[in-house]
């Protein structure tokens, strides 16, 4: 967490989403948070990525869960 003058900012570094506990505890830690750096990295085949990378659809879920006005997916190689 970034505390910034602007409002917190969440660097979820890089994570699975597991049962998406995780971001349900960070909006309840950083109720005004500004901003979610979320990874989206090499996510297939899930069944062996699932634990450390999540997919498109569990980065938009946890964007939703921890409550952040914005979001900005991040990972090495994800994008051009």
């Amino acid at each position: 967490m970034i505390e910034a003058p602007g409002g917190a900012i969440y660097f979820a570094g890089d994570t699975g989403f597991g049962d998406g506990s995780t971001f349900r505890e960070v909006a309840w830690a950083h109720p005004q948070l500004r901003l979610a750096l979320l990874p989206v990295g090499a996510y297939a085949p899930r069944w062996f990525m699932k634990d450390q990378h999540m997919n498109p659809a569990e980065a938009v879920e946890a964007f939703r869960l921890c409550g952040a006005r914005q979001a900005v997916g991040h990972h090495w190689g994800t994008f051009v």
